[in-house]
């Protein structure tokens, strides 16, 4: 071959490599496109995190929450959930509006509760949440008006709590047109009193006995995942911050079984409030604490798993990622009327009912952290244990026992949530919190501000920080969050192509 054609040959090799280049190329774009149309509704895996160093066990991060997480200013949310109804108490002790609450102890305020309507639409419990009696400003408009002096807090807005039940909800969820319209007019009730986002307060899908029909397991998916969807949709074509989405979720196993696909439903929460307090009350017929960190070893079977850290593991476990779970505080305890014969202070060991109603809640067999302060400084025959296993506190004299937490179980939870890597915690609610710390002789709002200060202290042991991977489509890595399948994954058909058409190219410009 003379050299004339050699270098022919090697300007044809060029230009046939280049034609081929442009091939994979044109393939990969394709699929970043389709890609991106479908990040609007789809998450995006976006790390992933060895679980308690176990290397064989892992849980990923999702863009939306790797994100927030190094953009959002701070490391763990403390969801406050402010009761419409503590505007109203008579005492001042008690009462609590909006004007009241320092809008720096909480990163976000859940306004509790909005209600379901007949017509699928989102209606305010009471005249006044909207608009003041007199014409002037509402409950809703005074607390998103906290964000005057902290714009970094999120105001939403909860719909449902335990007297909605079901009611509502059945009908919202029973088809596809049902809960596009409600959707719709969630999102416009949203925007109109200026909230944040939305806070799914279903006491509990698939729960027979709070009159939940059988479909509303599989109806909630399909409502959170449309939610979701709309949200992104509509901040995207009205160039509007996105609406939060949460939900405060059942905590016991049973709840848990019946009424969520947490795998599905967790992929569209931006974070998942647990209600990990009511583990036990009058109901129960014998004394029992009303939020234990822990189990105890000689509980009886059907209690074992009523335990924050039992809730919290079995979401995990079933496909929610731990830094999505707010865990439950509760400001308020449980009061036990004790008449057994043989009474004594260990916990499930006397027969109770509910104890007289508070002076200021007003609520049989249960007190606000103020009232426990309260009763604990004037009933000097009440005598404070701690149980090691459960890691809390009670009271108990004859015919009375108190099950509460303390400023000692608060720190104790919030290094749970640090151990565990949690998204944050939740409190039930701010306005049991002693507001003026009158009454408790420990400063104004003690229950919030141990939280706050324990949440935001330096970490004593350094975390991990996660590594960003790819962009890769859902299935790429497994869909059941928590669990790492076997590493001889499938990769998709268009990269195969693209890397066997790259070697073909190769091989063409560099073979003689």
């Amino acid at each position: 071959m003379t050299r004339k054609e050699c270098l022919r040959c090697f300007f044809l090799k060029i230009i046939i490599g280049l034609i081929l280049s442009l091939i994979p190329l044109a393939i990969t774009n394709d699929f970043i496109d389709s890609f991106e149309e479908e990040s609007l509704t789809d998450d995006v895996l976006y790390g992933m995190e060895p679980e308690d160093g176990d290397e064989t066990k892992w849980y990923l991060k999702t863009k939306d929450n790797y994100l927030n997480e190094f953009l959002r200013p701070y490391k763990y949310m403390r969801v406050c959930y402010f009761a419409n109804w503590a505007a109203k108490r008579r005492s001042e002790i008690s009462r609590v509006v909006p004007e009241d609450i320092d809008p720096h102890l909480c990163t976000h305020i859940n306004f509790a509760f909005a209600k379901v309507g007949e017509d699928l639409s989102v209606k305010p419990y009471e005249e006044d949440d909207p608009a003041g009696w007199t014409g002037g400003p509402g409950l809703y408009q005074r607390i998103t008006a906290l964000r005057t002096n902290n714009s970094d807090l999120k105001i939403m807005l909860s719909i449902g709590g335990w007297t909605h039940a079901s009611k509502g909800f059945n009908e919202v969820s029973k088809d596809d047109a049902s809960i596009e319209k409600f959707v719709q007019n969630a999102i416009t009730y949203l925007r109109k009193y200026e909230f944040d986002g939305f806070d799914i307060d279903w006491e509990y899908p698939g729960a027979t006995d709070r009159q939940a029909e059988n479909h509303t397991k599989k109806g909630f998916t399909k409502l959170v995942t449309k939610l979701r969807e709309e949200f992104e949709k509509e901040a995207y074509e009205k160039d509007k911050p996105r609406l939060l989405l949460s939900a405060a979720v059942g905590a016991a196993n049973e709840r848990i079984d019946a009424g969520y696909e947490i795998d599905i439903i967790c992929q569209h929460f931006d974070f998942i409030n647990v209600m990990s307090y009511d583990y036990h009350g009058s109901w129960d017929g014998v004394t029992g604490h009303n939020s234990p960190l822990y189990g105890r070893k000689n509980e009886p079977e059907k209690d074992r798993l009523w335990n924050i850290n039992s809730s919290i593991h079995i979401w995990i476990e079933r496909g929610c990622p731990r830094e999505m779970l707010n865990v439950g505080i509760s400001a308020y305890g449980r009061s036990y009327s004790l008449f057994s014969e043989n009474q004594t202070h260990e916990i499930g060991m006397s027969k109770a009912s509910a104890a007289e109603a508070g002076p200021y809640t007003m609520e049989p067999g249960v007190l606000a952290y103020y009232e426990v302060c309260e009763i604990l400084n004037k009933d000097k025959q009440l005598k404070i244990y701690w149980h090691e296993e459960h890691d809390v506190p009670y009271a108990y004299r004859p015919g009375l026992w108190i099950g509460f937490d303390n400023i000692q179980s608060f720190v104790n939870k919030v290094n749970y949530v640090k151990r565990m890597q949690l998204g944050g915690v939740i409190v039930w609610s701010l306005d049991m919190d002693d507001k003026t710390g009158n009454v408790c002789n420990q400063g104004p709002y003690p229950v919030l501000n141990t939280l706050k200060s324990e949440l935001t202290k330096p970490e004593s042991v350094t975390t991990k920080s996660y590594t960003t991977i790819s962009k890769y489509p859902r299935g790429f890595w497994s869909k059941k969050y928590g669990r790492r399948r076997n590493l001889s994954l499938k990769l998709n058909s268009q990269f195969k192509t693209f890397f066997t058409l790259t070697i073909l190219c190769i091989l063409i410009l560099f073979y003689p």
